[in-house]
């Protein structure tokens, strides 16, 4: 009889090799499917609560005291830019 593993316990060793593989996919497998469950339930609680939401804005209880008085303009872009001067003499004045 020859010493080491004979074909049998190769065998054998195969196929519990064999089985406990699957296993260890099966549980990914699974781990994946309750991984994918839960992130649509969280999704679904997320936007429905969502719906529910209201934004309000905050309203000062007290007013600015650096808030400047008189009626003030915002400058788009070309108002800016009419009077915008970046060369010389001119860019100071």
């Amino acid at each position: 009889m020859p010493k080491g593993i004979c074909l049998m316990e190769i065998h054998y060793l195969c196929g519990k090799l064999i089985i406990i593989i699957q296993a260890i996919t099966m549980n990914i497998a699974l781990a994946l499917i309750v991984f994918l469950v839960a992130a649509l339930l969280i999704w679904g609680i997320a936007e429905a609560h969502y719906k529910d939401f209201h934004y309000e804005e905050d309203k000062p209880h007290h007013p600015d005291p650096t808030a400047q008085k008189g009626p003030h303009k915002e400058l788009n872009i070309r108002d800016i830019m009419r009077d915008n001067s970046t060369s010389g003499y001119n860019a100071v004045g």
